[in-house]
């Protein structure tokens, strides 16, 4: 519950600080950018699905969207302050400093939108010629590096040094989040992908399900990018803004054609992009409305587009209330592990046929498996159908759990040999659990204990011949789909 709370808050201050990102905006683009158009912004930002669901997730989504919109307001602020030649401008810079090193052990991706804020902000730098923004942006790339390096060797060394190991995390599973090497192929690639999942604010899908959004934020890019639509004092700021909202996409590109780290493939990847994309989207909209041709129907649509907000926002929290898992496997996995730990009692063992590495590499089992398992009965489970010595005391109750293809009917074959491994065991009880609607797959939980006249008449066989036991290859006949 603590870790779920602080999650929350993360993505709480991540809504805060993006409204000040927006207000920030609409300070230095004011003849651009209205209070419309800022208010449209924070609406999508605050009801998009894929914010809300990985926003409240214990994985560290919050802290990557959190890292992105601090860094993209601090650098908004400079940019505006500087372009106004206020004496404190520099202020914003030394502040950025000081909290890149505790974003980058926060967000591994957040090297990525510094990066695009450095690019952003060295031409104004480079005008500026030596000043006071020298020596803060020298703090900056020096907090950068070491940040950096400190995140690499605990984090993402770990990480790379897995990846080489056989899971196959770059070249398979995110694949499509790499983009090809042809011309063509890459300019499909490029129109897939930021018209796919990376763009699904506040709600889209794949195969262009998130081209209106992608329109709008093509339209909000124009907006700041036309000069004559803005004073002469706020071309710049405005040109400035835009280019700092762009190079988050610039520079996930060029990681990503470097193999460096994915792009698009899916949202959870690209959450530092959703500052810009919400932003640019909220712009857009206001002018597209502002384009209608009736002016009653300009009166009435900024209302409409902040309803259907709204009601996008209370429909996400309807439907998470009447079906509160993400879909119906997890929930009846959750339930089956409940009844495991039930059946198990405070003395009982669980015994895990298939093993934790086998678990981790299967997507039919998975975390959730893992997860509910050990949560559920913490510190008595056996990976891999090991049992042995105390496990098998007079009268010890034993439930072991053994995925099957199908609707569990028959025992999968990994349980038959564990059985047949240790035909002393009484069985008690045998359940079995669906998994999903359909009933493709399935959990059987066997009950059984040690009767104790085994023990009395001399036929219980060793620990060491008989209860250590690997039905890892009975295990590989069964699957999971």
């Amino acid at each position: 519950m603590t870790k779920s709370r602080l999650c929350a808050s993360w993505s709480l201050g991540a809504l805060l600080t993006f409204a000040w990102l927006a207000r920030t905006v609409r300070r230095g683009c004011g003849s651009v950018v209205t209070p419309l158009a800022t208010t449209f912004a924070i609406g999508i930002f605050a009801v998009s699905h894929y914010l809300v669901r990985y926003g409240s997730e214990l994985k560290p989504y919050s802290c990557d969207l959190l890292a992105a919109t601090v860094v993209l307001a601090l650098a908004a602020v400079w940019l505006c302050d500087d372009a106004r030649r206020e004496a404190a401008a520099d202020r914003w810079l030394w502040l950025l400093a000081l909290v890149t090193a505790p974003l980058l052990l926060l967000s591994y991706p957040a090297v990525l939108v510094f990066g695009a804020a450095g690019l952003a902000l060295a031409p104004r730098l480079v005008r500026r010629g030596p000043s006071g923004s020298w020596r803060a942006s020298a703090a900056l790339c020096g907090a950068l590096l070491v940040g950096f390096a400190v995140s690499y060797g605990i984090v993402g060394r770990l990480q790379r040094a897995a990846a080489n190991q056989g899971v196959g995390y770059l070249e398979t599973f995110w694949a499509e989040a790499f983009p090809p090497t042809r011309p063509l192929a890459f300019l499909g690639w490029l129109v897939q992908t930021h018209t796919g999942l990376a763009f699904a604010y506040p709600n889209g899908g794949r195969n262009g399900g998130s081209t209106a959004t992608t329109i709008l934020f093509c339209v909000g890019a124009w907006v700041l990018a036309r000069r004559r639509d803005a004073v002469p004092e706020e071309r710049s700021i405005c040109r400035s803004i835009l280019l700092l909202l762009m190079m988050p996409l610039v520079v996930g590109v060029v990681a990503a054609a470097l193999r460096l780290y994915p792009y698009g493939g899916h949202l959870r990847l690209t959450l530092y992009l959703a500052p810009s994309v919400c932003l640019l989207a909220g712009i857009g909209l206001e002018r597209a409305l502002r384009a209608l041709p009736r002016e009653s129907w300009r009166a009435v649509a900024p209302r409409v587009a902040l309803v259907a907000l709204l009601l996008a926002g209370i429909g996400d929290v309807v439907a998470d209330v009447a079906r509160p898992y993400r879909d119906r496997r997890h929930a009846d996995m959750r339930h089956a592990m409940a009844e495991v730990a039930s059946l198990a009692g405070g003395d009982g063992r669980v015994v895990s046929l298939p093993s934790l590495d086998e678990v981790r590499a299967t997507d039919g089992l998975g975390s959730n498996y893992e997860w509910y398992l050990r949560t559920r009965a913490p510190g008595v489970v056996r990976w891999g159908g090991h049992v042995g010595g105390d496990d098998l005391r007079v009268g010890a109750r034993i439930v072991v759990v053994a995925p099957s293809a199908g609707d569990g009917r028959d025992d999968p074959p990994a349980l038959v040999a564990w059985r047949a491994r240790h035909p002393e065991l009484e069985a008690v009880d045998r359940r079995a659990y669906c998994l999903g609607a359909r009933c493709s797959e399935a959990l059987v939980v066997a009950v059984l204990h040690a009767p104790g006249r085994a023990r009395i008449d001399g036929l219980h066989p060793s620990p060491s011949s008989i209860f250590a036991v690997d039905v890892s290859t009975a295990y590989r006949v069964v699957g999971t789909k």
